[in-house]
């Protein structure tokens, strides 16, 4: 996220929620509700809804919750990258009959790709609107998911439920809750570490992103791709996927590549800022010695051609790559970012590495000399993306949480106006 976005912004107003890291459980609408009416019992909003004794006011709640929900996705952006497969995984596999993304409001008309955007189907207008724009393009929506930057001054406090995605673990992130906190009722933060970095004072909620398989399917087998690759049946490939920016630290794998014996190479896939300048360093640092590819289908050809896969990132929020390289059956290394704290048990089902490429080089040549251990590595590996990170899982979590949030919402807001 640049700088830019952030720029020349208005005083941030307090925080909507003094407490910090709230579970999101019955206990959250209870205090939901007490924040509403202080002077009231703290009964369970949620239950009251549900409940065919409910009020007049809670009932109408109810019977307004019964048709989908109604979603626009609004962020500065809409290019190749996580936020876009997440997305596109929720209007992929969210229930319809629980919610139902309808729009995709991008705020800067720069960083909108059209070929992108098609990922998400005929049925999801995706659109530039800049942001004195918004109110009125999410005036019929029920839920507004939101992302990277700040909606105080853009959207209504009294329109649609916004749920803030905190995908980072990055100052961007903070910044833009801060700058949402008038607007914002819940986040949702895609692992425990942003959670606790990012979102202290915002009720919150954790949910791990999922990985939709069918990007991950085959289209040859992995020999193959590497001869086409120019990589030997006896090579040693590190590879990694992702964007080509600073974050990334992609710089780090070619010079841990140079550190290591010839049958040593890296796989580079993705494309990005930084390409050139990489490009220029691995043909310094190890000509011959590496191949670089743009892919956005059959990544699982790539994830197989690769001996072991790494992220050396300075930061992520999940790192989806992590969990695709597990679901493929390969060894990870990576930084302690993102996902990794709660995911990778360290030399059991992943390995985890200093951003520095001495210790990259000394754990893959660990890699290397000990094959069924790295076999077993992945195999562990296979077991916790098979059991944590499907994408459908991760919507049907979403779905349960937005109806909630939603819900609970309305029926305070009712209970209110008698």
């Amino acid at each position: 996220m640049n700088e830019e976005y952030f720029g020349a912004q208005r005083s941030v107003a307090a925080l909507r929620q003094a407490e910090a890291r709230q579970a999101f459980d019955d206990s959250y609408f209870s205090s939901l509700r007490a924040s509403y009416f202080p002077d009231r019992a703290s009964a369970d909003v949620v239950a009251r809804v549900a409940s065919p004794t409910a009020s007049p006011s809670a009932a109408g709640a109810a019977k307004l919750d019964q048709r989908p929900l109604q979603i626009a996705s609004v962020g500065p952006s809409f290019a190749i990258g996580g936020v876009e497969q997440h997305l596109s995984a929720l209007a992929k596999f969210l229930d319809p009959s629980v919610a139902v993304i309808r729009q995709c409001l991008v705020t800067d008309p720069e960083r909108l790709d059209p070929n992108t955007a098609r990922i998400l189907g005929p049925d999801v207008s995706v659109r530039v609107c800049t942001k004195n724009n918004l109110r009125a393009a999410v005036r019929d929506m029920d839920i507004v998911l939101a992302w990277g930057e700040q909606f105080n001054h853009y959207l209504d406090p009294d329109g649609p439920t916004v749920v803030y995605i905190a995908h980072g673990d990055c100052w961007w992130t903070r910044k833009g809750l801060e700058g949402s906190s008038q607007v914002v009722h819940h986040v949702i933060a895609v692992s425990s570490r942003v959670q606790q970095r990012q979102c202290v004072g915002f009720p919150s909620t954790v949910i791990l992103n999922g990985v939709d398989t069918s990007r991950l399917a085959c289209s040859r087998p992995p020999a193959q791709l590497r001869a086409e690759l120019g990589l030997r049946a006896d090579d040693f490939v590190i590879g990694t996927v992702g964007r080509m920016t600073g974050e990334k630290q992609m710089h780090l794998l070619i010079q841990a590549v140079h550190l290591l014996p010839s049958n040593f190479k890296l796989l580079l896939v993705g494309g990005g800022p930084r390409q050139a300048e990489l490009l220029a360093l691995a043909n310094d640092l190890i000509p011959g010695r590496f191949a670089l590819r743009r892919a956005h289908h059959f990544l699982g050809d790539y994830y197989g051609a690769m001996d072991a896969f790494a992220l050396v990132s300075d930061h992520e929020g999940f790192g989806l790559v992590i969990a695709e390289a597990m679901h493929c059956g390969r060894p990870v290394m990576a930084t302690d970012v993102g996902c990794v704290g709660e995911v990778i048990k360290d030399r059991v089902n992943g390995l985890v590495v200093q951003p520095e490429p001495q210790h990259i080089a000394d754990t893959a040549k660990l890699l290397e000399a000990h094959s069924h251990w790295a076999n077993g590595l992945a195999a562990e590996g296979k077991a916790v993306a098979e059991q944590r990170f499907h994408a459908r899982q991760m919507s049907e979590q979403y779905g349960r949480v937005l109806q909630q949030v939603h819900t609970a919402r309305l029926a305070a807001r009712q209970t209110g106006a008698n």
